[in-house]
């Protein structure tokens, strides 16, 4: 805006988050942040990354998605190592604590703007029936609350069904550039 304050924005999507207060650790989330903690800093290689994590019970998919986070140490060759994160673990680990600890279903039962929750069908075991129920009423009562389900992923849907993800939001996207089309 010309105040300098940015605009609201005119359309959110929530990705596979439940919008209660989260228990227990449904996308093992805490538990991949303490190893990669634990992890020595600079990590040596990508190939040793997964030497350590497979043995930890990491699938390969969970292990290469976290090494793409990996940059390399200033002034190293890229490709071969060492490497850096190119996040802030604490950071992510802090963001993580506050998703779980925040309740925002009174966002999704009268948010205003368009709101776009997307559960991925692999991850729908870890909802309650509570909370399954809240959602459809609150659909129901908010004209801009459109849920999704995308299938065939699981907590990672950019990684598990990219074009299924793609599929969802192109169009509305496009609306949101185009809104006369």
């Amino acid at each position: 805006t010309t105040s300098g304050t940015p605009a609201a924005p005119s359309a959110t999507w929530v990705l596979d988050s439940m919008p209660g207060l989260v228990s227990g650790d449904p996308h093992s989330a805490s538990l991949t942040l303490k190893t990669l903690r634990e992890l020595p800093q600079p990590v040596p290689s990508r190939k040793w990354l997964v030497e350590y994590m497979e043995p930890k019970g990491y699938a390969r998919a969970t292990i290469d998605w976290v090494g793409t986070n990996l940059v390399p140490v200033p002034g190293a060759k890229a490709g071969n190592g060492p490497f850096i994160w190119a996040f802030d673990i604490e950071g992510c680990a802090d963001m993580y604590n506050s998703y779980g600890s925040t309740c925002l279903w009174h966002v999704l039962e009268d948010s205003g703007h368009e709101l776009h929750f997307l559960r991925a069908e692999k991850t729908a075991a870890v909802w309650s029936m509570e909370d399954d129920s809240r959602l459809s009423e609150a659909e129901i009562m908010n004209k801009h609350l459109n849920t999704h389900l995308l299938e065939k992923a699981g907590h990672w849907v950019q990684v598990e069904n990219p074009m299924g993800l793609i599929d969802l939001i192109a169009p509305r996207m496009m609306k949101l550039v185009h809104p006369n089309n």
